[in-house]
C-alpha cells in the first residue's frame, strides 16, 4: 500500500487551471508591388561632349582643348552674352545670379540659332544634361569670361567725379549726401541752395553726368564702344506708331550701367576706399533704375522717348569730336554736283558724267586697299555711295544744327 502512494505520488500531476496558450498568427500576405522600369539613359549626340577637368569634385573647362562644335558655340555664347549685357535688361549683370543667367541664356540661344536643338543635341544637354559636369562648367566659365571688363567701367571715375565737382577741396560730403539720397539722378535747379529742394524730382536721369558717361563708356574707343560700333543696328524707337523711327534711343541697359558706376565711384570717393566692382549694393541699384525707366515709359511714352534719345544724340557725336574723319566723310564733303556741271571741263562729252563713287580700293597704294579692315565699318553694309549719309552707323557725320532734318525729339 505505502508503495502505491509512493508511485501514485510520483506520477505526472495535471493541473486544471487555464494556462495561457501560444498563438500563431498567420503571415501577412506581402502587398504587392509595382516596379517601374529604370529609364533608359539619354544617349547626346558626339558633337556635345566637352572637355572638363575635376579637382575636388568641382568640374571646370577652358575654350582651348575643346571639340570644334562646342568650341564654336562657347565663343558665340560669350560675344552674344557681352552684347545682352549691354542691351538687354531682363537680368541683372551685377547682380549674384545674373551673369549666369546672361550666360545660360546666351548659349541656349546660339545652339538654337546653329540648329543645335534636336533630341540629344546641345540644346537639350544644357536643359537635361549633368548639373555638376556639364551644364554648371559652361555657365560658369561663360559668365567668367562675360562680366570680365566689368571693373573697366570704373576706370571712368573722373567723369563722374567732375560732373558733380568733387575733389580734395570738396571733401567727402557731398559725395556722402548723394549716396545716402540717391540724388544724383537728378538735375540741380539753378539758384536753389535748399539741400531738400534743390534737385528737379520730375527729370529723373537728367543729371548731365548720366549723359557723361553714357558717351564715355559705350560711344568712345572703350572695349564695350567697340561692342556698340558693331551693334548699332540694334538701336531702336520705342514709338513704333509715329514718324520717329530714325530717333533711336539708347537701351534702358545702359542708362542702369551707368547708375551703377556713378553709384560705384561715389561710394569709392566717399570713403576714401576703392572698394571690388560690383558690389553687392549696386545690384539694388540696377534694379532702381529698371523700375524708373519703366516708371516714365508708363507714365509718358513721349517723355521716356525724349530722354532716351537725347542721351543717344549727345553721345554719337563724341567720337567725331576726338578723332578724325574717316575717309569716307572726306570725300563727301566734296561738291561732286557743281564739278559734273564746270563749264570748264575739257570733256569732250557736253553730258555730265555719272556720280563718281568712292571705294576703300580705289587707290592700289593706299593702306585701306592693301588692308581694308583698317577702314571702319560699323555694319554689315558696305559704305554708302555719296552723298547720303550711313543710316546704319551712329557715327554719321551729320552735326547737331537743324532740328528738322536731324530728327530731333519734339518737346510735347
Amino acid at each position: 500500500m505505502r508503495r502505491v502512494t509512493q508511485l501514485a505520488y510520483e506520477l505526472p500531476q495535471v493541473s486544471e487551471l487555464a494556462l495561457p496558450m501560444s498563438r500563431t498568427t498567420k503571415s501577412r500576405p506581402e502587398a504587392p508591388t509595382t516596379t517601374t522600369p529604370a529609364v533608359p539613359s539619354l544617349i547626346w549626340l558626339e558633337r556635345t561632349n566637352i572637355v572638363v577637368s575635376c579637382k575636388h569634385r568641382a568640374y571646370s573647362l577652358t575654350l582651348s582643348g575643346q571639340p570644334p562644335v562646342m568650341h564654336d558655340i562657347i565663343e558665340q555664347a560669350i560675344n552674344l552674352g557681352k552684347i545682352k549685357m549691354l542691351f538687354d535688361h531682363s537680368f541683372s549683370p551685377v547682380g549674384p545670379s545674373g551673369l549666369k543667367q546672361i550666360a545660360f541664356a546666351a548659349l541656349d540661344e546660339v545652339a538654337n540659332k546653329e540648329g543645335y536643338d534636336g533630341e540629344g543635341d546641345v540644346r537639350h544637354r544644357l536643359a537635361e544634361g549633368d548639373h555638376n559636369s556639364y551644364v554648371k562648367p559652361l555657365i560658369a566659365y561663360v559668365s567668367h569670361r562675360v562680366g570680365l571688363d566689368r571693373s573697366q567701367l570704373k576706370d571712368l571715375s573722373a567723369v563722374v567725379l567732375n560732373a558733380f565737382g568733387l575733389s580734395r577741396q570738396s571733401g567727402a560730403g557731398p559725395a556722402t549726401n548723394l549716396i545716402q539720397k540717391r540724388t544724383y539722378f537728378y538735375p540741380v535747379i539753378d539758384g536753389v541752395l535748399d539741400e531738400t529742394r534743390r534737385y528737379d524730382y520730375q527729370r529723373p536721369f537728367e543729371h548731365p553726368v548720366f549723359s557723361a558717361f553714357i558717351s564715355a563708356a559705350f560711344f568712345s574707343t572703350s572695349t564695350y564702344s567697340n561692342i556698340v560700333r558693331e551693334q548699332c543696328n540694334l538701336f531702336r524707337c520705342s514709338l513704333h506708331e509715329y514718324d520717329k523711327q530714325h530717333e533711336n534711343e539708347v537701351p534702358k541697359a545702359m542708362v542702369a550701367w551707368a547708375s551703377v558706376v556713378i553709384h560705384a565711384c561715389l561710394q569709392d570717393f566717399a570713403s576714401g576706399v576703392k572698394e571690388s566692382f560690383p558690389s553687392k549694393e549696386v545690384d539694388g541699384i540696377w534694379h532702381l533704375s529698371i523700375s524708373l525707366l519703366d516708371g516714365i515709359e508708363k507714365a509718358n511714352r513721349r517723355k521716356f522717348h525724349k530722354l532716351m534719345w537725347n542721351f543717344y544724340w549727345d553721345a554719337i557725336g563724341q567720337p567725331l569730336t576726338n578723332h578724325s574723319i574717316t575717309n569716307q566723310q572726306a570725300y563727301d564733303k566734296v561738291d561732286w554736283s557743281a564739278i559734273a556741271q564746270d563749264s570748264d571741263s575739257n570733256s569732250d562729252s557736253d553730258e555730265p558724267g555719272p556720280m563718281p563713287q568712292w571705294s576703300p580700293h580705289s587707290s592700289r597704294g593706299s593702306p585701306q586697299a592693301q588692308h581694308p579692315s583698317a577702314q571702319p565699318s560699323l555694319s554689315s553694309s558696305h559704305i554708302p555711295s555719296p552723298p547720303q549719309p550711313s543710316k546704319s552707323s551712329f557715327l554719321r557725320p551729320s552735326a547737331r544744327t537743324t532740328s528738322s532734318s536731324a530728327g530731333m525729339p519734339s518737346e510735347d
